[in-house]
């Protein structure tokens, strides 16, 4: 998350894009599979708050805490006018959309702090 939020930040991203799912269709999937990685199969849980394939390195509550930073400061007041401004000269309704979404998500994050996963 170190490495993902200054990217993410510098190449001015509209909005996040990230899971802890990993696709049964997907070679990855079976290298966690096979390496007994995989927490939890049901697919009803399968969205952005579920921690479904153990971390290396970290435990799931170092990888959840880091998530939720690095989400907390995305859509903090600096990193929305970082990535926001000044607009671009074409396409100014569709960024307008996604400025009032980002400042809408910062809003919702400081009245509801862990509800990171419900809002992508």
């Amino acid at each position: 998350m170190k490495t993902l939020l200054p990217f993410a930040i510098a190449a001015a991203l509209l909005l996040p894009a990230a899971s802890f799912a990993a696709d049964a269709r997907t070679e990855y999937y079976e290298r966690m599979r096979e390496s007994g990685r995989i927490l939890d199969e049901d697919w009803g849980h399968y969205d952005y708050a579920s921690i479904l394939v153990e971390p290396r390195d970290m435990t799931t509550d170092e990888l959840r805490a880091g998530f939720d930073e690095a989400y907390r400061e995305f859509y903090s007041l600096p990193s929305i006018a970082e990535r926001m401004l000044p607009p671009p000269r074409r396409n100014w309704k569709e960024h307008a959309a996604y400025l009032i979404a980002n400042l809408k998500t910062h809003l919702f994050l400081r009245r509801h702090p862990s509800a990171w996963g419900t809002i992508s």
